[in-house]
């Protein structure tokens, strides 16, 4: 874990449902591909392989990207990370911390995910996308705050 000489108390990375219409998307494609196959339609050999490598490279670029992003809770800050290239991190002492937020959709609500919105004192707000159990993240990111205020 990239979260510097402090041990993470709490890792995250953004879940799968975040990149639902990605795989519907490529799954749409494969079936296509399948039934062009199926009912022998005329497809040019070009259009054949774009149908099976274009939602390969859907896939997988949605797993790169959910893979390179991180949320780090550790005793004294927040951390994010993210990107494939160019790395970015964000990083934030608790006691900067203004405001803990949580955002569900309906479906999300169902499927157990949420966004915890994090503002800070000295910086914009900072979102936690698409984390499972939203309600117990935000708990302890504000237990963290609190304990760490009182120190």
């Amino acid at each position: 874990m990239a979260a510097g000489i402090e041990q993470s108390l709490l890792f995250m990375r953004p879940g799968r449902i975040k990149y639902v219409r990605n795989y519907v998307f490529a799954a749409f494609l494969i079936g296509f591909f399948i039934s062009t196959s199926f009912y022998s339609l005329p497809v040019p050999s070009l259009l054949q392989i774009a149908l099976i490598l274009v939602p390969a490279g859907i896939v997988v670029g949605a797993e790169i990207d959910r893979k390179t992003t991180a949320y780090h809770l550790t005793p004294s800050r927040l951390i994010i990370e993210g990107g494939i290239a160019s790395k970015q991190r964000t990083s934030m002492l608790y006691h900067h911390i203004a405001d803990i937020n949580l955002y569900q959709s309906a479906f999300e609500r169902l499927l157990g995910y949420g966004h915890v919105k994090v503002s800070f004192i000295t910086a914009e707000a900072v979102e936690l996308n698409y984390v499972r159990k939203p309600h117990a993240v935000s708990q302890y990111l504000d237990n963290l705050v609190q304990a760490y205020s009182s120190e």
